[in-house]
């Protein structure tokens, strides 16, 4: 069903897939393009054929540790959250939906503060220059004390976001 030469005779483009080939032990890119007659009509295709085992193994291999650090993010006791340049929250874990509820599209200042604008404690200039940093913050919205520490953290494109961990220190702040 996801041949490339059947894609590329049925709709007359070129046409890629990715398939296993168990005789050889190995994964396969195809790409095939279009051979045409004088009347626009397919008459065959020419077939270009990578061997692209150590990408496939290299892509296994880096969605294992993504499953990994999922887990260790969602089994946290501490709220995490990730926040883009643009304030958008990219991730919140478990915890900090227990806590905050869920994220349903919204900036960081509206979802932590109920704030329409920018934070004036924002620590985003210190963070995406590549600094780390900790405050403890009362939360207005749980009425719970929290240890926060701030990093940078780089995507896959490069760019940077903020990746916050909440610590719930309101027992430790009583005593």
């Amino acid at each position: 069903a996801g041949c490339p030469h059947r894609k590329t005779v049925e709709s007359g483009k070129s046409s890629t897939g990715e398939f296993f080939e168990p005789r050889l032990g190995i994964y396969i890119e195809a790409s095939t393009s279009p051979i045409l007659d004088k009347n626009g009509e397919v008459t065959g295709t020419v077939h270009i054929a990578k061997n692209i085992t150590a990408r496939k193994i290299a892509e296994k291999s880096l969605q294992t540790e993504k499953d990994k650090l999922t887990g260790l993010l969602n089994s946290m006791d501490d709220g995490v959250a990730i926040v883009g340049a643009d304030f958008q929250l990219e991730y919140i874990n478990p915890a900090m939906e227990a806590d905050y509820g869920p994220i349903a599209g919204r900036k960081c200042y509206e979802y932590f503060n109920n704030r329409l604008d920018t934070c004036p404690w924002c620590r985003n200039d210190e963070i995406f220059a590549g600094k780390t940093s900790r405050s403890d913050v009362q939360s207005s919205k749980t009425g719970k004390t929290y240890e926060i520490t701030y990093a940078p953290l780089k995507n896959e494109d490069g760019t940077v976001s903020k990746l916050t961990v909440w610590h719930d220190i309101t027992e430790r702040k009583k005593v």
